[in-house]
């Protein structure tokens, strides 16, 4: 290899005066035992055959030096090493190789204008770990013509990365126009440095620099002082050795673990001997002792992550370097996440409980790197330490009306299934979440958090802001980091959270009512389903329905309703940004009511004097309550009673739904006592009573435990209908005294309205198209709009009309939809539905009318076994039913 390395040299030097690269890894054994035996072997043995003597008979510094021969050359070795270990003998084959190439540089006339680096490919101490030992290496630079005096050492963090962006630099070759890169040229700063040791830029080199590093499914971070590093948490020890490398040096091991590096005085340790070596002695770095660091260095191995592995799609043009602390009421920046004013507010990470020991994580859920291999990890069979502990999800609410607040105590575990998309396991946390009991509007809005916590889903679970990995969209798109995933993802210090709006409820954001509570926001405000028209949001996110502060409440947005092609600060930047996906921006009042926040409650404990636990039942009652045979549905905004029955029937409380039918039981405070009023544990019947009409009864049972919170999930009421329905959109009257009404009489539009009289009621007009007032648009696919008047629709129907054909309408606005056909009804709305074939000779439904038997209605065929008789085939469509038809 070094006779080659010298003829490439000697041939390069000789033709003419162009620069040349030579990159050589010297071949002497790495392992102890295998030296001797190395150099017993004959020289004219190699990869490419067998050479001659001649071949190498005369390299400098070797064969030319010592006899000229490859067997004198190699005894010499052992003459010089003596007894000495088999290290010894490497070292001094590698030297000689060292010395051929220089030697070849001096007779060439090269040596001075040639930069020559030198470095080891690890650590000696660990090799093959993250820790110090393995990762830090000698780097040697010999360059007389760069000003480089002997013995020069630079203090700068500099890494492997960095190699080749330097060497661009000094060949006059912008590295950007070549590829992009992950270092960073270190030429200027030397030049600097040999001038003034204090003209250099020590914050850039060190003290804000970062160096990653991995090996197999091992992480480490460096910055300046700080050193993070992440073991691969499993049992396969091939897949990450920093713990079998520990145990064999006898390192301290943990699976995550933060190190200052640093003497006292900010000097680095003088190598990994060193007595003050932490990684020696185990001395780490907890959450407790410094969280401003730990936080953001677990936030940097978190970026680093996604950033690293295979399946994440990272977007390399981001990096992950750490951000300045926050005071936690404003400010922000740094080189990681855009902030776009200086109103940001920042919330502090409570201390993980137990974290050392694992008995909170859920570490027996199991990960695959590979996306198409991962699986489902179920709640709660697979959330179970390695301890065999159960880490499930617990969550407390409170009141406090002393102290105008309202609370959650959480360990942030998900109530729901999840999928490992990293190798972080959720584990148990100290959340305890403070927010105004009675929130009121600010002076003036308020930037979110760049990254980190904005609010809190019910089951207590944290809610992220938008950003990921240097101001990179967490959400959008879909793909670009498991982060955009509805049931959420887990960070470094393994910390759960969502940064979607499905709040882990369902991978369908359109299932979500928008009149359902799912959190609330860091200000105090309700967070809601998303709505279709979110024009009547403001800049926020947010809307009063009545005009009210008291109504005033946050809607998470569809994907479709964000333009995540925009930056994500507004031109000009404002406190309201461009991915408002949960929030746009604080709409409440910070000052109101002191320490607000996001706290330890390791450390902050409750007062149960002033603070007292919600023991209430509460849920939503559906919007569209089924009103009968007739097909009308009950008013958007009708306010349906309640009753809450014990298990003796006995009504223990009433309760009336809010305009988005959300209802509670318990949930109000008795001003004098200020006491909530008390549920005995055990089994209760949530019953709807609607006002005005006769009730078929639709009951949920509830069992409580004392000082639980339980939610009931969204159900429908099925009522008998009003007798005069008022619904203007499809009936209307025009006359009271329906002893005077006649069709004759009727005022009504005979082209989209027939004249109706309803005994009791009055004169009516009645929308004609039963088609959409029957419901029977359950084969729509995909709604345009469902307003057949809006702009979307007219312009559907303009599409429509203009059409040279059928197929041509088809491929222009129902394309995305295989199967189906474009539909325009000035009544219903416009959209893309499946052609479902007419009830005739040739087909015959058994089961047709989804809204009788659900959407999936070929599940329901598929359930049944119908018989065809004579020539007759079985036919099965989704969304429209099955039956028999008989083929043309």
């Amino acid at each position: 290899v070094v006779k080659k390395a010298i003829d490439f040299i000697e041939n390069t030097t000789a033709d003419d005066d162009r620069p040349f690269f030579l990159y050589l890894n010297p071949t002497a054994p790495h392992a102890s035992g295998n030296i001797n035996q190395a150099l017993n072997t004959s020289c004219a043995l190699t990869p490419e055959g067998v050479l001659t003597e001649e071949e190498f008979a005369d390299i400098p510094e070797m064969t030319a030096k010592y006899g000229g021969s490859c067997e004198s050359y190699r005894q010499s070795i052992r003459d010089r090493a003596g007894l000495n270990t088999q290290r010894i003998l490497g070292s001094i084959w590698v030297d000689d190789a060292v010395g051929a190439i220089l030697s070849t540089l001096e007779s060439t006339g090269q040596l001075d204008n040639t930069i020559f680096l030198w470095q080891l490919d690890h650590g000696q101490e660990v090799k093959s770990s993250m820790y110090e030992g393995g990762t830090r290496i000698p780097q040697f630079i010999h360059y007389p013509n760069g000003g480089f005096s002997d013995g020069f050492v630079f203090d700068g963090m500099v890494g492997t990365v960095d190699i080749a962006p330097t060497m661009y630099e000094y060949a006059n070759i912008s590295s950007d126009l070549i590829y992009g890169m992950d270092g960073k040229s270190w030429k200027s700063a030397i030049e600097n440095f040999v001038v003034d040791e204090t003209s250099y830029n020590k914050t850039e080199w060190f003290d804000e620099r970062c160096l990653y590093f991995e090996l197999e499914e091992d992480r480490a971070v460096r910055c300046g002082c700080y050193k993070f590093l992440q073991a691969y948490n499993g049992s396969n020890l091939e897949r990450g050795s920093i713990g079998l490398i520990a145990s064999r040096k006898g390192l301290f091991y943990d699976d995550t673990a933060l190190f200052n590096l640093c003497r006292p005085d900010g000097t680095y340790q003088e190598g990994p001997k060193a007595s003050f070596n932490r990684e020696k002695n185990g001395t780490e770095i907890s959450f407790e002792d410094n969280p401003d660091v730990y936080e953001e260095m677990a936030r940097v191995m978190e970026c680093y992550i996604n950033g690293s592995v295979p399946w994440a799609n990272p977007d390399y043009e981001y990096g992950c370097n750490p951000i300045p602390p926050n005071d936690g009421q404003g400010g922000g920046g740094g080189s990681n996440f855009v902030t776009c004013s200086d109103t940001a507010v920042r919330y502090q990470y409570p201390a993980l409980e137990d974290y050392e020991s694992n008995a909170s994580c859920a570490t027996a859920m199991e990960f695959r790197p590979d996306a198409d291999l991962r699986v489902e990890s179920i709640y709660p069979d697979d959330f179970v330490s390695s301890t065999g502990v159960d880490v499930l999800n617990q969550r407390k609410s409170y009141k406090c009306p002393s102290l105008q607040m309202r609370i959650m105590e959480a360990n942030g575990i998900p109530d729901h299934n999840i999928v490992l998309s990293n190798p972080n396991r959720p584990c148990a946390q100290n959340y305890l979440y403070k927010t105004p009991l009675v929130p009121t509007m600010g002076d003036v809005i308020r930037e979110t958090s760049p990254s980190g916590v904005i609010g809190y889903a019910l089951n207590g679970v944290p809610c992220f802001a938008a950003q990921e990995n240097e101001g990179a969209s967490a959400v959008e798109p879909l793909g670009n980091f498991e982060s955009v995933e509805w049931y959420g993802h887990s960070g470094g210090r393994k910390n759960w959270h969502y940064h979607s709006a499905e709040f882990g409820l369902t991978p369908d954001l359109e299932s979500i009512p928008y009149n359902k509570i799912l959190g609330y926001a860091m200000d105090g405000f309700p967070i809601y389903g998303p709505i279709l028209d979110d024009s009547v949001l403001d800049v926020c996110g947010g809307y009063s329905p009545d005009g009210t502060v008291a109504s005033y409440r946050y809607h998470v947005r569809f994907l479709n309703q964000i333009n995540q092609t925009l930056p994500y600060c507004k031109d000009p930047p404002t406190a309201d940004t461009n991915w408002g996906y949960i929030i746009g921006c604080y709409s409440g009042a910070f000052d109101a009511v002191p320490n607000i926040g996001f706290a330890d409650s390791s450390v902050e404990t409750i007062d149960p004097t002033v603070c007292f636990p919600l023991t209430s039942i509460h849920g939503t009652v559906m919007e569209d309550l089924d009103a009968g045979s007739n097909g009308d549905t009950a008013a958007v905004g009708v306010i349906v009673s309640l009753l809450l029955n014990d298990g003796s029937g006995t009504i223990v409380q009433t309760s009336t739904t809010d305009e988005y039918g959300n209802y509670y039981f318990g949930d109000n405070l008795d001003e004098v006592t200020n006491e909530n009023p008390s549920f005995e544990p055990g089994t209760y019947t949530v019953q709807i009573l609607q006002e005005g009409v006769t009730t078929v009864p639709s009951e949920h049972t509830v069992t409580i435990v004392e000082g639980d919170t339980v939610v009931v999930e969204s159900f429908v009421a099925t009522t008998v209908a009003d007798p005069c329905p008022q619904d203007s959109s499809r009936f209307r009257y025009y006359d009271s005294n329906s002893d005077t009404c006649s069709k004759q009489q009727n005022t009504c539009n005979t082209d989209t309205h027939k004249g109706v009289r309803k005994r009791g009621c009055g004169c009516a007009c009645r929308v004609k198209n039963k088609t959409c007032r029957k419901g029977d648009l359950s084969s729509v696919v995909d709604w345009a709009s469902q307003d057949g008047s809006s702009e979307v629709c007219i312009e559907f129907n303009s599409i429509l009309q203009n059409a040279p054909n059928a197929q041509a309408a088809q491929d222009e606005l129902c394309s995305a939809f295989p199967s189906t056909v474009p539909f325009y009804n000035e009544h219903c709305g416009c959209g893309c539905r499946v052609d479902c074939p007419k009830q005739k000779h040739q087909y015959k439904y058994k089961y047709k009318n989804p809204a009788k038997h659900g959407e999936d209605i070929h599940l329901k065929c598929e359930e049944q076994e119908i018989v065809c008789r004579g020539k007759k085939e079985l036919f099965a469509i989704p969304k429209c039913g099955c039956g028999c038809y008989r083929p043309s």
